[in-house]
Parts: structure tokens; C-alpha cells; sequence
């Protein structure tokens, strides 16, 4: 099975003016059970079917809290708030994280381009939609992530699969369901 890895993001300096969030919901669709690592969903045909869908929660660190030993040997990027500038995700910077972050879990330089990035709203918290194709040697992942924040906590829900692995209909209602609550 081959994963197209999401690196771990912190939140933005804009994120400091959101509320806090206590968890994020989403529907798992039928075929799929969990994997050898939590959250991470795997289609009950793998290896045959190689889809999957991987949830992670974040928690937002402010600029002068340093990363923990567990999180580092997680391999969680260390990816900072910048205050000063306010930077958010950008399409540009989404894709050269990934392509940093298959580099360093499969050690090649894949390739990895964004199709769509969108501005999206999940019950008042905002975020993004980024479609994506991830190439890692003859192997090609379409992946969709929804990235949303908290003031408190970065939800991640990746749904990958290979060309024709047909589960566009499944992952669009699992779409659908994404809920976070306060």
C-alpha cells in the first residue's frame, strides 16, 4: 500500500481570531476498516484496492512552543506560525510540502501536483480543498484533502486512491458528512 503523505500543519496566525474546536466528525463509507495505525482507513480489497482515507488532528501551536521529542519522531513538520506576515496555505506551498514530505517518507523525489485548491467553510471553521495527483515511481495516488481549523486544532482528512479504483461516489458522501464541533 502506498501512502501519499499529508505533513502535519500547525495553524496560521489568522487562526488565532477562530474558536475553538473539540472534534471533527466524518463517515468512514462501507468496505473500509481501520488500518495498522490510528486513523487510518483501508479498503477491505487492498492490496488489490490500495484507497484509503487517514484523519489526523493537530494541535495548534503558538510560534514560541517548540515541537515535542513524540511529535518529531512522528515526523510531524515543524511548520510554524508567522505572525508577522500572516501567512495561510497557499496552492504553491500545499504542493511543495508534499512533494518535501514524499521525499522524505519514500526517499525519491516525487512528484506531486495540486489540480485544485479551494477556500472552503465546515460549520463556520474555514479551510481548504485540495485535489491532488502524488506520482511515486510507476504508481500514481489521486488524492482529495480537507484541511480545516480551529483556533485550537488542525483536522486533516485525506482520501486517496489510484486511477481506477472507482470510489468517487463513496469518498464524495464521506465528504459530505465532515462535521467539526465546539
Amino acid at each position: 500500500m502506498v501512502l501519499c503523505l499529508t505533513p502535519a500543519l500547525r495553524g496560521t496566525a489568522k487562526t488565532q481570531t477562530l474558536k475553538e474546536a473539540s472534534f471533527c466528525t466524518v463517515v468512514i463509507p462501507q468496505g473500509y476498516r481501520s488500518g495498522s495505525e490510528p486513523g487510518i482507513f483501508i479498503s477491505e480489497h487492498n492490496p488489490l484496492d490500495a484507497s484509503n482515507i487517514t484523519y489526523t488532528v493537530t494541535e495548534v501551536q503558538d510560534e514560541t512552543q517548540e515541537m515535542t521529542n513524540a511529535e518529531k519522531v512522528a515526523g510531524q513538520s515543524e511548520i510554524k506560525a508567522d505572525t508577522q506576515s500572516s501567512q495561510i496555505l497557499t496552492k504553491d506551498t500545499f504542493q511543495r510540502q508534499m512533494k518535501e514530505s514524499s521525499k522524505n517518507a519514500y526517499g525519491e523525489d516525487a512528484a506531486y501536483k495540486v489540480t485544485a485548491f479551494t477556500d472552503i467553510t465546515v460549520d463556520f471553521y474555514p479551510g481548504y480543498r485540495i485535489e491532488g495527483v502524488c506520482q511515486i515511481g510507476s504508481q500514481q495516488i489521486q488524492q482529495t484533502v480537507y484541511l480545516i481549523m480551529a483556533s485550537n486544532k488542525t483536522f486533516t482528512i485525506t482520501y486517496s486512491q489510484a486511477p481506477d479504483d472507482g470510489h468517487e461516489e463513496d469518498f464524495a458522501q464521506s465528504q459530505a458528512s465532515i462535521a467539526v464541533h465546539s
